[in-house]
């Protein structure tokens, strides 16, 4: 945009304006000024594309965002599945090593099996337990992911 000022300067000084005369004398000037920025005019168009281009790249930022976003749901409910379907598996197996170690005791009540095999299967069934549990503490911890990647 334009722009108009005024200014005036004004002092007392040897010489004054008349550098011919070496006296003292006052002396002042003082007018208007007008400003008009011409080069303006030759960088608006670069300007308003360079514009152009930043919010497309921040629309693709976004587009980026989103799709990993989503990418990223995707995956972690897929996870979310799969754990859950080890934690149906370690229920079954957990049953198999119950009705094992009950066989086992049996077995060592009747004098067929010695103690290490009967700790060797209660001990098996609680690595199933235990492989549940951490399979369990997997499935929360993904959730709290998916909540968190969600901001719910």
């Amino acid at each position: 945009l334009p722009k108009l000022g005024a200014f005036f300067q004004g002092g007392y000084g040897k010489p004054g304006f008349n550098m011919l005369k070496n006296e003292f004398d006052a002396f002042y000037i003082g007018g208007l000024r007008l400003n008009i920025p011409i080069s303006g005019f030759y960088t608006k168009k670069n300007d308003l594309q360079l514009l152009n281009a930043q919010s497309e790249d921040i629309d693709i930022q976004r587009e980026n965002f989103l799709f990993n976003l989503n990418f990223t749901e995707i995956q972690q409910k897929n996870d979310l599945d799969k754990i859950q379907n080890l934690i149906d598996k370690d229920d079954e197996l957990i049953a198999l090593r119950k009705s094992i170690k009950k066989a086992s005791l049996a077995q060592l009540e009747n004098g067929v099996i010695n103690t290490n095999d009967y700790l060797r299967d209660v001990n098996a069934e609680e690595q199933a337990s235990l492989a549940k549990i951490n399979h369990e503490i997997q499935y929360l911890l993904t959730q709290y992911n998916l909540k968190a990647n969600l901001n719910n």
